[in-house]
């Protein structure tokens, strides 16, 4: 019998007994029942969902929240004031939170211990002054990482750019790519992706942006191809400094800074533009004519005509020797 089956019996609506009560009884039974019925199901779930744990060896027990540590790796850019409300009211409610946390013994503390997850209930258990439900497992730091990343990707939704810096946080902390890609369960082109984004873009900025839940990993590579110029890149430091900036919504703020990368990138090229000078020669016998341009940081010579290629050639030739007297040239003007 599944258990499926098993928990719609043990909380249906009519039974044999139930058939073989007095109009009066029955209805006291159905009050009971009808009153009872929200709470024993959700109990059922629970003693299943526990059941499960200590069925794969796990014990659940209650422990003070005092008395644990965050994790040492973190994937989450901030906390969700919205989050961690909703689930306050409804542990203050209960008096309980159903689902156990994680916890590992303090690989540093013997009498303490480290979460692997669980950070919102471990934080309002904390609040409201509760002993938190937790699982105790004696794991290893590769472990702890795995079994967190994989835990709050499923759970959390973390955005592109948490799950990009975690990647690179456990990229510094010499784990393999093979432990990226379980951890946050992608696969080679999306970690190497977001590897690309967190160690272009400055962690700066990005902290200053939050998870940008909303904003995907197309707009953030569109920030990385703007700050790999440095003329821009400096841009972004300005921005996340605007005034108002930390009073808007996270996205907004990823919106705001990519705008004034945009508008600097826009002006840089304008001003590039600008200095660039244009100017054309002509052979005395209109046998040759060339486009010259010239900008501080380059010279461009094109040739048109027919014998645009030999004339090119015997330049290539000469280069050593013009060369040479140009600073010749150029050091008796110095003098």
């Amino acid at each position: 019998m599944s258990r499926k089956h098993s928990l719609s019996e043990l909380v249906s609506n009519g039974s044999d007994s139930d058939k073989q009560l007095d109009p009066s009884t029955k209805s006291r039974a159905d009050y009971v029942r009808r009153g009872a019925s929200k709470a024993m199901k959700r109990s059922l779930v629970d003693i299943a969902e526990d059941a499960k744990l200590v069925a794969a060896g796990d014990m659940i027990v209650e422990l003070d929240p005092d008395k644990i540590d965050e994790s040492f790796f973190v994937d989450r850019l901030d906390a969700n004031p919205e989050d961690d409300a909703a689930l306050e009211q409804a542990i203050a409610r209960d008096g309980y939170n159903s689902t156990p946390i994680l916890v590992r013994p303090h690989p540093k503390d013997h009498e303490r211990y480290m979460i692997v997850f669980g950070h919102r209930r471990w934080r309002v258990a904390k609040r409201l002054g509760i002993k938190v439900r937790a699982v105790i497992k004696s794991i290893e730091d590769i472990g702890h990482i795995i079994a967190q990343g994989q835990e709050n990707t499923a759970r959390s939704n973390l955005s592109f750019i948490e799950k990009a810096m975690a990647a690179a946080k456990l990229e510094s902390m010499g784990q393999s790519r093979e432990t990226i890609k379980s951890a946050l369960s992608v696969d080679d082109a999306l970690a190497s992706r977001m590897l690309s984004v967190a160690n272009t873009i400055d962690p700066e900025v990005v902290f200053a942006i939050g998870p940008a839940k909303r904003i995907g990993r197309d707009r953030w590579d569109d920030m990385k191809r703007l700050v790999a110029n440095p003329k821009v890149a400096n841009e972004a430091k300005t921005a996340i400094g605007a005034p108002g900036f930390d009073e808007m919504d996270s996205n907004d703020r990823f919106e705001f800074v990519l705008k004034s990368l945009k508008d600097t990138g826009r002006t840089a090229k304008s001003r590039s533009k600008a200095s660039v000078q244009k100017s054309q020669w002509q052979a005395r016998d209109e046998s040759l004519f060339a486009e010259i341009q010239r900008s501080n940081s380059g010279f461009q010579l094109k040739l048109k005509s027919d014998a645009a290629g030999e004339f090119g050639q015997f330049l290539a030739r000469k280069l050593d020797e013009l060369f040479e007297e140009y600073q010749t040239e150029k050091g008796r003007g110095d003098d």
